[in-house]
Protein backbone atom coordinates (compact mmCIF):
# COMPACT_ATOMS: atom_id res chain seq x y z
CA UNK A 1 0.00 0.00 0.00
CA UNK A 2 3.03 2.55 1.12
CA UNK A 3 4.91 1.69 -1.83
CA UNK A 4 2.10 2.36 -4.46
CA UNK A 5 0.75 5.68 -2.69
CA UNK A 6 4.68 6.72 -3.30
CA UNK A 7 4.32 5.66 -7.10
CA UNK A 8 0.92 7.94 -7.37
CA UNK A 9 3.09 11.12 -5.35
CA UNK A 10 5.68 10.49 -8.14
CA UNK A 11 3.25 10.47 -10.69
CA UNK A 12 1.84 13.36 -8.95
CA UNK A 13 4.67 15.47 -8.71
CA UNK A 14 5.75 15.05 -12.36
CA UNK A 15 2.60 16.00 -13.84
CA UNK A 16 2.75 19.16 -11.35
CA UNK A 17 6.01 20.50 -12.39
CA UNK A 18 5.65 19.65 -16.55
CA UNK A 19 1.96 21.26 -15.89
CA UNK A 20 3.92 24.34 -14.53
CA UNK A 21 5.97 24.40 -17.88
CA UNK A 22 3.21 24.43 -19.91
CA UNK A 23 1.78 28.07 -18.01
CA UNK A 24 5.09 29.13 -17.66
CA UNK A 25 5.01 29.19 -21.68
CA UNK A 26 1.76 30.46 -21.74
CA UNK A 27 2.40 33.44 -19.96
CA UNK A 28 5.95 34.32 -21.79
CA UNK A 29 4.64 33.80 -25.12
CA UNK A 30 2.14 36.83 -25.94
CA UNK A 31 4.26 39.12 -23.79
CA UNK A 32 7.83 37.90 -25.20
CA UNK A 33 6.25 38.01 -28.68
CA UNK A 34 4.49 41.07 -28.59
CA UNK A 35 7.18 43.46 -26.40
CA UNK A 36 10.21 41.61 -27.34
CA UNK A 37 9.96 40.44 -31.18
CA UNK A 38 7.54 42.85 -32.25
CA UNK A 39 4.77 39.72 -33.18
CA UNK A 40 1.20 40.71 -34.58
CA UNK A 41 -2.07 39.14 -33.00
CA UNK A 42 -2.40 36.71 -36.09
CA UNK A 43 1.14 35.37 -35.58
CA UNK A 44 0.58 35.01 -31.58
CA UNK A 45 -2.74 33.56 -32.57
CA UNK A 46 -0.54 31.09 -34.73
CA UNK A 47 1.91 30.08 -32.11
CA UNK A 48 -0.75 29.69 -29.59
CA UNK A 49 -1.97 27.02 -31.59
CA UNK A 50 1.02 25.58 -32.89
CA UNK A 51 1.52 22.77 -30.60
CA UNK A 52 -1.89 21.49 -31.55
CA UNK A 53 -0.97 20.83 -34.68
CA UNK A 54 1.29 18.17 -33.72
CA UNK A 55 -0.29 17.08 -31.06
CA UNK A 56 -3.19 16.39 -33.57
CA UNK A 57 -0.98 14.25 -35.64
CA UNK A 58 0.74 12.01 -32.76
CA UNK A 59 -2.19 11.83 -30.38
CA UNK A 60 -3.36 9.03 -30.97
CA UNK A 61 -0.31 7.07 -32.25
CA UNK A 62 1.43 7.97 -29.01
CA UNK A 63 -1.63 6.65 -27.13
CA UNK A 64 -1.06 3.53 -29.31
CA UNK A 65 2.74 3.49 -28.50
CA UNK A 66 2.31 3.83 -24.84
CA UNK A 67 0.30 0.44 -25.27
CA UNK A 68 3.09 -1.13 -27.09
CA UNK A 69 6.35 -0.23 -25.21
CA UNK A 70 4.59 0.93 -22.03
CA UNK A 71 3.70 4.55 -20.23
CA UNK A 72 7.30 5.22 -19.02
CA UNK A 73 9.09 5.60 -22.71
CA UNK A 74 6.05 8.11 -23.75
CA UNK A 75 6.65 10.00 -20.49
CA UNK A 76 10.22 10.33 -21.13
CA UNK A 77 9.59 11.47 -24.15
CA UNK A 78 7.42 14.09 -23.02
CA UNK A 79 10.24 15.66 -20.77
CA UNK A 80 13.07 15.43 -23.41
CA UNK A 81 10.69 17.34 -25.86
CA UNK A 82 9.61 19.69 -22.91
CA UNK A 83 13.42 20.58 -22.47
CA UNK A 84 14.18 20.76 -26.39
CA UNK A 85 11.49 23.54 -26.64
CA UNK A 86 12.36 25.33 -24.01
CA UNK A 87 15.93 25.46 -25.65
CA UNK A 88 14.52 26.60 -28.75
CA UNK A 89 12.60 29.82 -27.16
CA UNK A 90 15.51 31.15 -25.08
CA UNK A 91 17.25 31.18 -28.74
CA UNK A 92 14.15 32.49 -30.90
CA UNK A 93 14.93 35.44 -32.55
CA UNK A 94 12.40 35.41 -34.66
CA UNK A 95 8.71 34.01 -35.31
CA UNK A 96 10.10 30.82 -37.06
CA UNK A 97 11.96 30.56 -34.06
CA UNK A 98 9.14 30.67 -31.33
CA UNK A 99 7.24 28.06 -33.96
CA UNK A 100 10.18 25.83 -33.47
CA UNK A 101 9.51 25.87 -29.73
CA UNK A 102 5.99 25.62 -29.80
CA UNK A 103 5.71 22.65 -32.45
CA UNK A 104 8.11 20.84 -29.85
CA UNK A 105 6.34 21.29 -27.27
CA UNK A 106 2.94 20.02 -29.37
CA UNK A 107 5.21 16.60 -29.31
CA UNK A 108 5.12 16.73 -25.11
CA UNK A 109 1.65 17.32 -25.33
CA UNK A 110 0.92 14.17 -27.41
CA UNK A 111 3.28 12.12 -25.57
CA UNK A 112 2.02 13.06 -22.38
CA UNK A 113 -1.21 13.43 -21.23
CA UNK A 114 -2.84 9.91 -22.47
CA UNK A 115 -0.05 7.99 -21.20
CA UNK A 116 -0.19 9.88 -17.89
CA UNK A 117 -3.68 9.12 -17.50
CA UNK A 118 -3.72 5.51 -17.96
CA UNK A 119 -0.46 5.30 -15.58
CA UNK A 120 -2.48 6.66 -13.12
CA UNK A 121 -5.50 4.42 -13.90
CA UNK A 122 -2.92 1.68 -13.38
CA UNK A 123 -2.14 2.65 -9.50
CA UNK A 124 -6.15 1.95 -8.46
CA UNK A 125 -8.63 -0.42 -9.06
CA UNK A 126 -12.12 0.40 -10.88
CA UNK A 127 -14.01 1.48 -8.17
CA UNK A 128 -11.36 4.66 -7.70
CA UNK A 129 -10.90 5.85 -11.34
CA UNK A 130 -12.67 9.13 -10.32
CA UNK A 131 -10.88 9.33 -7.78
CA UNK A 132 -7.40 8.68 -9.05
CA UNK A 133 -8.10 11.09 -12.33
CA UNK A 134 -9.38 13.90 -9.77
CA UNK A 135 -5.58 13.92 -7.87
CA UNK A 136 -4.00 13.60 -11.60
CA UNK A 137 -5.95 16.87 -12.58
CA UNK A 138 -5.29 18.45 -8.66
CA UNK A 139 -1.60 18.17 -9.51
CA UNK A 140 -2.07 19.46 -12.87
CA UNK A 141 -4.19 22.40 -11.56
CA UNK A 142 -1.26 23.25 -8.76
CA UNK A 143 1.04 23.16 -11.80
CA UNK A 144 -0.56 25.77 -13.88
CA UNK A 145 -1.13 27.85 -10.72
CA UNK A 146 2.29 28.05 -9.90
CA UNK A 147 3.51 28.52 -13.83
CA UNK A 148 1.92 32.37 -14.31
CA UNK A 149 3.13 33.33 -10.71
CA UNK A 150 6.73 32.10 -11.49
CA UNK A 151 6.59 33.70 -14.60
CA UNK A 152 5.35 37.41 -13.95
CA UNK A 153 7.37 37.44 -10.91
CA UNK A 154 11.16 36.68 -12.17
CA UNK A 155 9.87 38.42 -15.29
CA UNK A 156 9.69 41.59 -13.37
CA UNK A 157 12.66 40.87 -10.86
CA UNK A 158 15.37 39.70 -13.98
CA UNK A 159 14.14 39.54 -17.16
CA UNK A 160 12.62 37.00 -19.77
CA UNK A 161 16.12 34.81 -20.19
CA UNK A 162 15.85 34.26 -16.42
CA UNK A 163 12.15 33.08 -17.02
CA UNK A 164 12.65 30.64 -19.84
CA UNK A 165 15.82 29.44 -17.92
CA UNK A 166 13.20 28.70 -15.17
CA UNK A 167 11.18 26.85 -17.56
CA UNK A 168 14.71 24.87 -18.64
CA UNK A 169 15.43 23.74 -15.24
CA UNK A 170 12.03 22.68 -14.24
CA UNK A 171 12.41 20.29 -17.81
CA UNK A 172 15.59 18.86 -16.74
CA UNK A 173 14.28 17.89 -12.91
CA UNK A 174 11.17 16.64 -14.65
CA UNK A 175 13.57 14.25 -16.90
CA UNK A 176 15.13 13.19 -13.66
CA UNK A 177 11.81 12.56 -11.43
CA UNK A 178 10.15 10.35 -14.82
CA UNK A 179 13.13 8.42 -15.36
CA UNK A 180 12.46 7.25 -11.37
CA UNK A 181 8.63 6.10 -12.71
CA UNK A 182 7.80 2.14 -12.10
CA UNK A 183 6.40 1.29 -15.42
CA UNK A 184 3.78 -0.73 -16.25
CA UNK A 185 4.32 -3.07 -19.38
CA UNK A 186 2.92 -2.59 -22.61
CA UNK A 187 -0.23 -4.64 -23.07
CA UNK A 188 0.08 -5.46 -26.61
CA UNK A 189 3.53 -7.35 -26.96
CA UNK A 190 2.01 -8.81 -30.78
CA UNK A 191 1.13 -5.34 -32.38
CA UNK A 192 3.26 -4.49 -35.27
CA UNK A 193 4.82 -1.69 -34.73
CA UNK A 194 3.82 0.63 -37.85
CA UNK A 195 0.35 -0.26 -37.24
CA UNK A 196 0.50 2.76 -34.61
CA UNK A 197 -0.19 5.34 -36.72
CA UNK A 198 -3.19 3.67 -38.19
CA UNK A 199 -5.03 1.21 -35.77
CA UNK A 200 -5.97 4.42 -33.77
CA UNK A 201 -7.70 6.04 -36.79
CA UNK A 202 -9.52 3.11 -37.83
CA UNK A 203 -10.72 3.12 -34.21
CA UNK A 204 -11.60 6.81 -33.82
CA UNK A 205 -15.16 6.99 -35.45
CA UNK A 206 -16.89 4.10 -33.47
CA UNK A 207 -15.28 6.00 -30.59
CA UNK A 208 -16.68 9.53 -31.23
CA UNK A 209 -20.06 8.01 -32.25
CA UNK A 210 -21.03 7.90 -28.69
CA UNK A 211 -23.23 10.86 -27.94
CA UNK A 212 -21.56 11.13 -24.02
CA UNK A 213 -17.83 11.01 -26.08
CA UNK A 214 -18.99 13.81 -28.18
CA UNK A 215 -19.73 15.99 -25.28
CA UNK A 216 -16.57 15.25 -23.96
CA UNK A 217 -15.08 16.10 -27.08
CA UNK A 218 -17.10 19.27 -27.55
CA UNK A 219 -16.33 20.24 -23.78
CA UNK A 220 -12.44 19.82 -24.29
CA UNK A 221 -12.73 21.71 -27.48
CA UNK A 222 -14.24 24.73 -25.87
CA UNK A 223 -12.19 24.81 -23.07
CA UNK A 224 -9.33 24.70 -25.46
CA UNK A 225 -10.99 27.68 -26.64
CA UNK A 226 -11.02 29.60 -23.58
CA UNK A 227 -7.37 28.30 -22.00
CA UNK A 228 -5.77 28.88 -25.10
CA UNK A 229 -7.22 32.54 -26.44
CA UNK A 230 -10.10 34.25 -24.94
CA UNK A 231 -9.14 33.18 -21.08
CA UNK A 232 -5.34 32.89 -22.42
CA UNK A 233 -3.33 34.92 -24.58
CA UNK A 234 -5.89 37.14 -25.53
CA UNK A 235 -7.07 37.51 -22.23
CA UNK A 236 -3.35 38.73 -21.28
CA UNK A 237 -3.13 40.87 -23.64
CA UNK A 238 -6.90 42.63 -22.89
CA UNK A 239 -5.63 43.30 -18.96
CA UNK A 240 -2.66 44.63 -20.27
CA UNK A 241 -4.41 46.96 -22.46
CA UNK A 242 -6.89 48.13 -20.02
CA UNK A 243 -3.84 48.71 -17.73
CA UNK A 244 -3.25 45.96 -15.73
CA UNK A 245 0.22 45.38 -14.93
CA UNK A 246 2.24 41.62 -15.68
CA UNK A 247 2.82 40.87 -12.45
CA UNK A 248 -1.01 41.49 -11.75
CA UNK A 249 -1.95 39.61 -14.73
CA UNK A 250 -0.36 36.70 -14.24
CA UNK A 251 -2.54 36.79 -10.49
CA UNK A 252 -5.03 36.64 -12.35
CA UNK A 253 -4.15 33.42 -14.10
CA UNK A 254 -3.12 32.01 -11.28
CA UNK A 255 -6.33 32.68 -9.38
CA UNK A 256 -8.19 31.19 -12.16
CA UNK A 257 -5.73 28.37 -12.15
CA UNK A 258 -6.33 27.59 -8.14
CA UNK A 259 -9.95 28.02 -8.96
CA UNK A 260 -9.79 25.25 -11.13
CA UNK A 261 -7.98 22.98 -8.87
CA UNK A 262 -10.41 23.83 -6.39
CA UNK A 263 -13.21 22.52 -8.69
CA UNK A 264 -10.70 19.30 -9.66
CA UNK A 265 -10.75 18.46 -5.53
CA UNK A 266 -14.12 18.21 -5.33
CA UNK A 267 -15.32 15.94 -8.87
CA UNK A 268 -15.82 13.10 -7.58
CA UNK A 269 -18.46 14.44 -5.43
CA UNK A 270 -20.05 16.04 -8.25
CA UNK A 271 -19.84 12.92 -10.37
CA UNK A 272 -21.79 11.10 -7.59
CA UNK A 273 -25.28 13.38 -7.95
CA UNK A 274 -24.43 14.91 -11.48
CA UNK A 275 -23.69 12.91 -14.31
CA UNK A 276 -20.45 13.76 -16.42
CA UNK A 277 -22.24 14.80 -19.67
CA UNK A 278 -23.98 17.34 -17.80
CA UNK A 279 -21.21 19.11 -16.13
CA UNK A 280 -19.23 18.74 -19.04
CA UNK A 281 -22.04 21.12 -20.58
CA UNK A 282 -22.23 23.39 -17.89
CA UNK A 283 -18.24 24.24 -18.32
CA UNK A 284 -18.94 26.41 -21.58
CA UNK A 285 -22.04 27.92 -20.48
CA UNK A 286 -20.49 29.08 -16.95
CA UNK A 287 -16.93 29.78 -18.49
CA UNK A 288 -18.24 31.73 -21.73
CA UNK A 289 -21.10 34.18 -20.00
CA UNK A 290 -18.60 34.98 -17.35
CA UNK A 291 -15.70 36.09 -19.91
CA UNK A 292 -18.17 37.88 -22.00
CA UNK A 293 -19.26 39.65 -18.57
CA UNK A 294 -15.46 40.60 -18.07
CA UNK A 295 -15.19 41.66 -21.41
CA UNK A 296 -17.83 43.84 -21.36
CA UNK A 297 -16.83 45.56 -17.93
CA UNK A 298 -13.26 45.31 -17.48
CA UNK A 299 -13.45 46.39 -13.38
CA UNK A 300 -10.07 44.72 -11.43
CA UNK A 301 -13.00 43.27 -9.24
CA UNK A 302 -15.02 41.78 -12.12
CA UNK A 303 -12.26 40.33 -13.54
CA UNK A 304 -11.31 38.48 -10.74
CA UNK A 305 -14.42 37.32 -10.43
CA UNK A 306 -14.62 36.52 -13.79
CA UNK A 307 -11.38 34.19 -13.57
CA UNK A 308 -12.69 32.48 -10.47
CA UNK A 309 -15.77 31.57 -12.50
CA UNK A 310 -13.48 30.56 -15.19
CA UNK A 311 -11.49 28.33 -13.28
CA UNK A 312 -14.31 26.58 -11.16
CA UNK A 313 -16.22 25.98 -14.50
CA UNK A 314 -12.81 24.39 -16.02
CA UNK A 315 -12.02 22.43 -13.51
CA UNK A 316 -14.25 19.68 -13.95
CA UNK A 317 -13.81 19.04 -17.83
CA UNK A 318 -10.22 16.34 -17.60
CA UNK A 319 -11.20 14.24 -15.00
CA UNK A 320 -15.09 13.99 -15.94
CA UNK A 321 -13.67 13.41 -19.46
CA UNK A 322 -11.37 10.95 -18.54
CA UNK A 323 -13.35 9.36 -16.57
CA UNK A 324 -16.58 9.13 -19.25
CA UNK A 325 -13.56 7.75 -21.37
CA UNK A 326 -12.85 5.17 -19.31
CA UNK A 327 -16.15 4.18 -18.41
CA UNK A 328 -17.07 3.38 -21.81
CA UNK A 329 -13.88 2.10 -22.81
CA UNK A 330 -12.78 -1.30 -23.46
CA UNK A 331 -10.11 -2.21 -21.07
CA UNK A 332 -7.49 -2.59 -24.39
CA UNK A 333 -9.05 0.63 -26.05
CA UNK A 334 -8.53 2.45 -23.27
CA UNK A 335 -5.72 4.37 -23.95
CA UNK A 336 -7.04 5.40 -27.33
CA UNK A 337 -10.36 6.53 -26.42
CA UNK A 338 -8.48 8.86 -23.94
CA UNK A 339 -6.67 10.53 -26.84
CA UNK A 340 -9.89 10.29 -29.28
CA UNK A 341 -11.56 12.83 -26.54
CA UNK A 342 -8.93 14.64 -25.46
CA UNK A 343 -7.46 14.98 -29.40
CA UNK A 344 -10.79 17.73 -29.62
CA UNK A 345 -8.50 19.97 -26.90
CA UNK A 346 -5.40 20.25 -29.82
CA UNK A 347 -8.51 20.96 -32.23
CA UNK A 348 -10.00 24.04 -29.87
CA UNK A 349 -6.06 24.76 -29.58
CA UNK A 350 -5.56 25.06 -33.38
CA UNK A 351 -8.57 26.36 -34.81
CA UNK A 352 -9.46 29.29 -32.21
CA UNK A 353 -6.37 31.28 -31.23
CA UNK A 354 -5.76 32.05 -34.65
CA UNK A 355 -9.24 32.57 -35.13
CA UNK A 356 -9.44 35.22 -32.45
CA UNK A 357 -6.38 36.87 -33.73
CA UNK A 358 -7.25 37.48 -37.05
CA UNK A 359 -10.73 38.65 -35.99
CA UNK A 360 -8.69 41.36 -33.49
CA UNK A 361 -6.51 42.52 -36.11
CA UNK A 362 -9.54 42.63 -38.52
CA UNK A 363 -11.67 44.78 -35.95
CA UNK A 364 -10.41 45.38 -32.30
CA UNK A 365 -9.48 43.36 -29.70
CA UNK A 366 -12.38 43.93 -27.60
CA UNK A 367 -14.52 43.07 -30.15
CA UNK A 368 -12.56 39.69 -30.94
CA UNK A 369 -12.63 38.78 -27.63
CA UNK A 370 -16.62 39.58 -26.78
CA UNK A 371 -17.47 37.62 -29.72
CA UNK A 372 -15.45 35.03 -28.89
CA UNK A 373 -17.17 34.34 -25.69
CA UNK A 374 -20.15 34.96 -27.20
CA UNK A 375 -19.21 31.51 -29.13
CA UNK A 376 -17.85 29.50 -26.16
CA UNK A 377 -21.56 30.84 -24.02
CA UNK A 378 -23.67 29.47 -27.33
CA UNK A 379 -21.73 26.31 -27.45
CA UNK A 380 -22.73 25.30 -24.04
CA UNK A 381 -26.44 25.98 -24.07
CA UNK A 382 -26.22 23.90 -27.27
CA UNK A 383 -24.53 20.79 -25.24
CA UNK A 384 -26.71 21.43 -21.94
CA UNK A 385 -29.68 21.13 -23.71
CA UNK A 386 -28.13 18.16 -25.33
CA UNK A 387 -27.27 16.40 -22.38
CA UNK A 388 -30.08 17.04 -20.58
CA UNK A 389 -32.18 15.42 -22.82
CA UNK A 390 -30.05 12.40 -22.88
CA UNK A 391 -30.08 12.43 -18.87
CA UNK A 392 -34.14 12.37 -19.30
CA UNK A 393 -34.48 9.93 -22.08
CA UNK A 394 -31.64 7.69 -19.57
CA UNK A 395 -33.91 8.16 -17.02
CA UNK A 396 -37.25 7.14 -18.46
CA UNK A 397 -35.97 3.73 -20.14
CA UNK A 398 -34.11 2.70 -16.46
CA UNK A 399 -37.92 3.44 -14.75
CA UNK A 400 -39.77 1.31 -17.58
CA UNK A 401 -37.18 -1.34 -17.01
CA UNK A 402 -37.68 -0.91 -12.79
CA UNK A 403 -41.78 -1.49 -13.65
CA UNK A 404 -41.35 -4.17 -16.23
CA UNK A 405 -39.12 -6.26 -13.52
Amino acid sequence: MMDNMKRIVLAAVVTLIYALTINLNAFLLPVYGTEILGLSDSQIGLLVGAPGVLALVFLLPAAALSNYFGRKPMLILTAISNLIAATFFLTAKSFAGLAAAQLVMGIANATMWPALAAHYSSLVGPERQAEIQATNCVAQGLGLVIGPIISGFVIKAAGYPAAIGTWMGAAGIQLLLTAMVRDVPGTREGMLLQTAFVEPLRKLKPILGQRPLIVAGAAQLTSAAIISAIGGAFFIRFAQEAGFAAALVSVMISTREVSSTASRMVYAYLARIIPNSVLLSLSPLIAGGALLLGFLWPHPVVLFAVVILVGLALGVVAPASNTLAIEMAAPEDMTETIAAVTIMFQVGTILFPPFIGSVVDHTSLATGVRFGAGLILAAGLFLLAWSLKDAQSLSTASHREAKVS
